[in-house]
């Protein structure tokens, strides 16, 4: 594997990360519809997420041998979860972390996170390339079974 192709797993997975921070701190906004108790989610929790995602990247030589399993437990169980006390809200925060970290997310182009399909891994790698511009869908808000 080339150092390009080991950048741009990074990139994606970085990506998949800051999505999920940004699904997690927008259902704040929604009080007890978004999460049953308030929690203080900051972009700590995503800087400690990102380096944490960093250092296990860095070891790995191939994106198949990513730990999956470990990554969602530190984010899922210790980074986010561990300010979670309602079993609810953790049997969501689990779910949806397994939602973003997992191997498709790198390996499959334009990777969906949505079933709409409105909300992708992005191929254009640039800024204007990123940005999500319909928010009509209400992927924020699904069942949690």
């Amino acid at each position: 594997m080339t150092l390009c192709c080991v950048r741009l797993d990074h990139y994606l997975s970085r990506y998949a990360l800051s999505f999920f921070h940004a699904m997690v701190r927008e259902r704040i906004k929604f009080g007890p519809l978004g999460w049953n108790i308030p929690y203080d989610f900051s972009d700590m929790d995503l800087r400690i997420s990102l380096d944490q995602l960093a250092i296990f990247l860095n070891e790995c030589a191939t994106p198949d041998e990513v730990p999956y399993e470990t990554l969602r437990y530190l984010v899922g169980e210790c980074n986010y979860g561990g300010r979670v006390t309602d079993d609810k809200d953790h049997r969501f925060i689990q779910t949806l972390i397994a939602d973003f970290y997992r191997p498709e997310v790198v390996s499959t182009d334009g990777f969906s996170f949505s079933e709409s399909g409105k909300y992708t891994v992005p191929l254009d790698l640039s800024v204007e390339g990123t940005l999500v511009r319909d928010t009509s869908d209400d992927f924020f808000f699904r069942p949690l079974g």
